[in-house]
């Protein structure tokens, strides 16, 4: 296996290991906070070529981008104008395109590096978090990490210089008034309910 390509290593070892599928699904995610810069484009290519290994050996593949389009817009940029500061803490889908080019800030670095992925060849399914977060696509997966929210804290409190406190939650909640992640959850009921 040594004079294959890493990309056909890594496809042959998927094949090996689950021979049977009728296709394989591979996926990217990117952060959509700022320009997608070539670190970043690394995750893709990286896919893409275990993609393209995939289909060389025959099988059928879907792969998927993600953009986390739903993460909380933390800082302002220097070449963003100050009164941005404003919208700390909304997601990204929620703030306005400062350029004024687009619906908004998530979306004016997505596009320019979907285009770049076009001229490249690089054509995956576009999935947008913001939208599945909208459509309760993680409502199980939440679920499953508040039930099991003291197994997440003894776990992350291996790696941590600083433990999490017993009050943390592994999840952030965005404030029906102010739009903004700077919410604390302070109870959950164990089913679909939280404080």
């Amino acid at each position: 296996m040594e004079e294959l390509y890493w990309a056909d290593q890594v496809a042959k070892k998927i094949v090996e290991k689950y021979p049977d599928k009728d296709i394989y699904t591979i996926r990217a995610g990117l952060a959509s906070s700022g320009t997608i810069h070539v670190g970043k484009f690394r995750e893709v290519v990286t896919v893409y070529f275990v993609d393209k290994a995939l289909r060389s050996l025959g099988k059928k593949t879907r792969f998927i981008l993600y953009f986390d389009d739903y993460d909380p817009f933390r800082k302002v940029p220097k070449n963003v104008p100050s009164e941005w500061e404003e919208h700390l803490f909304k997601p990204l889908v929620s703030v306005p395109d400062p350029w004024g080019c687009h619906d908004n800030y998530a979306e004016h670095f997505i596009s320019s590096f979907l285009k770049e992925l076009q001229l490249l060849g690089i054509d995956p399914e576009i999935h947008y978090e913001s939208k599945n977060y909208q459509k309760l696509v993680y409502t199980e997966q939440i679920k499953t990490a508040l039930v099991k929210r003291k197994e997440i804290i003894d776990i992350l409190n291996k790696f941590r210089k600083e433990p999490l406190s017993d009050d943390w939650y592994p999840a952030t909640v965005y404030c029906e008034k102010c739009g903004k992640n700077t919410t604390n959850i302070i109870d959950y009921d164990g089913n679909y309910t939280i404080n």
